[in-house]
């Protein structure tokens, strides 16, 4: 949360999550510290219709692909780097002030 992003990263999260909608989580991978790794699909008002949220927090710049964990994304991690470079090329979210770090680079950076 202290990195520059986080906060907004937390609330466009927060925004894809509202209404008590449904989620949907699929992986299981733990990573060194402790977290799930999972792909979440949110379901929208149309009845089987989801949203994947990872994807979405990608695009919009409020999230890097970690490709170290693609094997725990199994139904979209294929797409996941493709979305980062379109939003790095549209400077969209943390890519826009072009001073962007890596979340795995700022916290080596901030032990």
């Amino acid at each position: 949360m202290k990195q520059a992003g986080g906060v907004e990263a937390r609330d466009y999260l927060r925004s894809m999550l509202t209404d008590n909608r449904e989620i949907i989580l699929m992986g299981a991978e733990k990573d060194q510290y402790g977290r799930s790794v999972v792909e979440v699909f949110a379901m929208t008002d149309t009845p089987g219709v989801e949203v994947g949220v990872n994807g979405e927090m990608i695009l919009s710049g409020m999230a890097h692909y970690y490709e170290c964990y693609k094997k725990s994304c199994p139904v979209n991690a294929h797409q996941y780097g493709f979305l980062e470079q379109e939003a790095i090329a549209n400077k969209t979210g943390v890519w826009s002030n072009g001073n962007a770090e890596r979340p795995w680079d700022y916290r080596r950076r901030n032990k």
